[in-house]
């Protein structure tokens, strides 16, 4: 039984890792069932096997790949660095983690891809909140940041940072993302109760 589990678990994990580049490669809408089973080479009933709908493998795969990603920003978390530096360097990692590979971007931000590009980002904020709030919280040990909701401001620090920041979505003009930012960084200072103006956001 053990052995069977852990074949199941093993053969799932590998479908799940090349949905997410069947994702990239069709597009949300036009990922369909028939389209998975024809790029795997697995007959309809095996995909059922392992999943009960494609919305199901679709977000198994967002999942994987940000648990992915995060592990990766977590190896990079310097603890030996005061909390501040700490969520500088998370938050400027994330964003060039995320934003390194400019095809990938590009197909997430198609029109086509709007249910795909929000699972994505809710997945994203979820799981990096997490890593945020360690961070927050161990800086509000050291007296670095003062606040009651950790968990709750690195939420928002990363929704308005990975939605209201994002000129593809609104169109901002370039010359307008200046105060976007510097908005950013004011509120992010006040909600983490920084004894003096911390930059998180202007690299």
């Amino acid at each position: 039984m053990a052995r069977t589990k852990i074949n199941f678990d093993n053969k799932k994990q590998e479908i799940i890792t090349s949905i997410w580049n069947i994702l990239l490669k069709y597009g949300y809408e036009q990922m369909t069932i028939s389209v998975i089973i024809k790029e795997l080479s697995i007959s309809r009933g095996a995909f059922y096997h392992y999943f009960q709908s494609k919305e199901e493998c679709v977000d198994a795969a967002i999942e994987d790949y940000v648990n992915r990603s995060v592990s990766i920003l977590n190896n990079m978390d310097n603890h030996s660095e005061c909390a501040v530096i700490r969520l500088q360097e998370a938050i400027r990692n994330g964003i060039e983690l995320f934003h390194s590979n400019i095809e990938e971007e590009q197909v997430i931000n198609r029109p086509e891809n709007a249910v795909f590009h929000q699972k994505l980002m809710i997945a994203f904020t979820k799981c990096m909140a997490q890593f945020y709030s360690s961070i927050i919280q161990d800086g509000i040990k050291t007296n670095e940041f003062e606040t009651p909701y950790p968990l709750e401001v690195a939420e928002m620090l990363l929704t308005l940072s990975n939605f209201y920041l994002d000129s593809t979505l609104f169109q901002w003009k370039e010359e307008s993302m200046k105060k976007k930012i510097d908005a950013l960084e004011e509120l992010a200072n006040k909600s983490l109760g920084t004894k003096k103006h911390i930059a998180f956001f202007q690299f």
